[in-house]
């Protein structure tokens, strides 16, 4: 609140509604005394589209339509750094599964920003945003600090030399998020198509495989069933959570399963 930032939210069908239920639980009667302005972009994923809509805070959240018929191809997001991609699971509702991937990533050698005498600071985005657009290496990179509030021009640098010198590039990482789905042969097949190669997944992992019939019947996984998605999906690391209750104090037993079957030993 009181910032001029905004928060963007994704979620299946049923989501905006969720969210403006949230929201009418306060009385937002005193927030035109801020002088900056928070908003909530919310958008809500269905098969074949998205519905977007804009809450803005000194507008007391009230809904504002900004698209209600977009395509959803499986693209979730598309940033300038990152793409998230998303598919449709068996939860007995809809349920989203995610996974980000990375451009590029774009490291900054602190030592060498130094030694050249270079401030930190928001300029920096926008070197990474040339970088990945591409841009050729004289394109000019305008180095530049805060100072009182006010933006101080400090000198003009080419692309080129600061990606010689204070960048470091590295593949982009994909990362994965699995929560809310049964085992069976459909989300399966989404899973391991979205999770493919992923440096890191995030499973949900409810249940030890001795209690796969009450798993099947609550919609969730088991540990090994965890661990084999991820191990067919090539996922380099895998990390479980969402433990059901009844394993209070035993998480290490789950661990042990998802790891068997990750490591294909099971």
């Amino acid at each position: 609140m009181g910032r001029d930032k905004h928060l963007s939210l994704f979620g299946p069908p049923g989501f905006i509604e969720n969210v403006e239920s949230k929201i009418a639980g306060y009385t937002w009667n005193l927030v035109e005394n801020y002088t900056n302005d928070f908003v909530l972009l919310v958008t809500e994923i269905h098969p074949g589209r998205k519905i977007t809509r804009r809450y803005h805070c000194q507008n007391a959240f009230k809904p504002e339509t900004v698209s209600d018929s977009e395509s959803f191809d499986g693209t979730v997001v598309k940033e300038s750094f990152f793409t998230v991609t998303g598919v449709f699971l068996d939860h007995k509702i809809p349920c989203l599964a995610y996974s980000l991937k990375e451009k590029k990533r774009i490291n900054i050698k602190r030592n060498k920003l130094e030694e050249m005498g270079l401030p930190v600071g928001a300029w920096l985005v926008d070197l990474k945003d040339s970088i990945l657009k591409g841009d050729p290496d004289d394109a000019p990179i305008r180095v530049w600090r805060r100072d009182n509030g006010r933006e101080v021009l400090e000198k003009i640098v080419p692309l080129g030399e600061l990606k010689e010198t204070i960048v470091k590039i590295t593949p982009g990482q994909r990362i994965s998020y699995i929560a809310d789905a049964v085992y069976s042969e459909e989300n399966i097949h989404r899973i391991v198509e979205l999770a493919r190669m992923s440096d890191f997944i995030f499973i949900e992992a409810c249940f030890l495989q001795e209690d796969a019939g009450m798993a099947a019947r609550k919609y969730h996984l088991t540990a090994m069933q965890a661990g084999s998605l991820a191990r067919m999906a090539g996922a380099k690391k895998i990390a479980i959570f969402h433990y059901s209750p009844k394993y209070k104090g035993y998480g290490n037993l789950l661990m042990e399963e998802a790891m068997k079957a990750f490591s294909g030993n099971r």
